[in-house]
């Protein structure tokens, strides 16, 4: 029965080793997925930044615009971006006509 007993433990080490490098090759996979999703997520965090930057200009744009909403130039050359003409007028069709510049702010009357 001596015999028996270092087999046993024998046995029950290699089950052990065994589980143990399942255990590590299991961590280290998770490891590796998780850096992969860190360099995904800092990508998008990038990507979202530029938009979130270009969306800002576009506000700061659209309201410049609003603040001039009164001005009678402006709206002119608004309606002249957007293809409308005045009395005894031909359109010239040009696709590279610049965007109209709204004037300057001006405080009071």
């Amino acid at each position: 029965m001596a015999s028996k007993r270092p087999r046993e433990n024998h046995f029950t080490y290699r089950l052990l080793y065994l589980l143990m490098a399942i255990g590590l090759l299991h961590m280290v996979f998770l490891s590796g997925l998780e850096a992969y999703r860190q360099v995904q997520a800092t990508s998008q965090i990038r990507t979202l930044k530029q938009e979130n930057t270009l969306l800002r200009l576009r506000t700061k744009v659209l309201r410049d615009e609003l603040a001039h909403d009164n001005d009678p130039r402006f709206l002119s050359d608004l309606a002249r971006r957007l293809g409308y003409v005045g009395k005894n007028e031909v359109l010239v069709p040009n696709r590279a006509l610049p965007a109209p510049k709204p004037p300057p702010l001006t405080s009071g009357p």
